[in-house]
């Protein structure tokens, strides 16, 4: 759980990072399908149907509420 916290955390601080440094609308990433819960809790939304990269189920997810995450 301590590890899924710092996780979660560790995403949160990109999202901001993005925001203050790139001036992003929003955040794309490529995660493996395995992970879509743990990106759906931190503001993650699926955007693609899955694909396989490097042998692995991917999706791609997108965060377009970067404007309102401080």
């Amino acid at each position: 759980m301590i590890q899924y916290i710092a996780d979660a955390f560790t995403v949160l601080e990109g999202i901001s990072a993005a925001k203050e440094f790139f001036k992003a609308s929003s955040i794309d990433l490529e995660a493996q399908e395995y992970a879509k819960g743990f990106y759906e809790q931190v503001g993650f939304r699926q955007s693609s149907a899955p694909f396989i990269l490097d042998g692995i189920p991917h999706i791609k997810m997108t965060y377009l509420n970067i404007n309102n995450h401080e």
